[in-house]
């Protein structure tokens, strides 16, 4: 049962590693996910996700225009049999982490938790809805030193080959 989600065209996000969790925001009592994921390609990147291992996902995106922060992004929803026959398929080491929904002034910032191998990797993501607004925002301090667009810090690149 392939199920297509058109609701997300473009991924339009910044994001920033941090050391700790700032004191600035708290993660307990704080909704999370339990993710596993792993790429069956890496150009395009096509991967793989499974959340709380009952929401099965599989993402293709695209590189988009040089200088943009959008990125073509295509998402469908697999069921669990789907989800275990392209496993079975990765080209890539599991990237395990929890991701926490924190909210921020109007926004949802997503702390992404790291497990497994990247054990102790913190990263925070911020989506947007247009790049300008992306542009504009001025983060705090505390959001930590900004890895948008540095390659060695995308999940593809963090999940190495097998």
């Amino acid at each position: 049962m392939i199920k297509i989600n058109n609701n997300s065209s473009h991924e339009i996000e910044r994001r920033w590693i941090l050391t700790k969790i700032p004191k600035e925001i708290s993660i307990k009592n704080k909704k999370f996910t339990k993710i596993k994921q792993c790429y069956l390609s890496l150009k395009p990147v096509i991967r793989l996700r499974s959340h709380d291992n009952s929401k099965f996902i599989l993402c293709i995106k695209t590189q988009g225009l040089k200088k943009s922060l959008a990125r073509p992004e295509q998402e469908v929803e697999l069921n669990h049999k789907e989800y275990k026959s392209l496993f079975a398929k990765s080209i890539t080491q599991d990237i395990i982490k929890k991701r926490f929904f924190i909210k921020y002034k109007n926004q949802i910032l997503e702390l992404d938790i790291f497990d497994g191998v990247l054990k102790g990797l913190i990263i925070l993501e911020l989506e947007f809805k247009t790049e300008k607004e992306a542009i504009n925002f001025i983060a705090p301090e505390w959001f930590g030193k900004e890895i948008t667009g540095i390659k060695k810090y995308a999940n593809s690149s963090l999940a190495k080959l097998l």
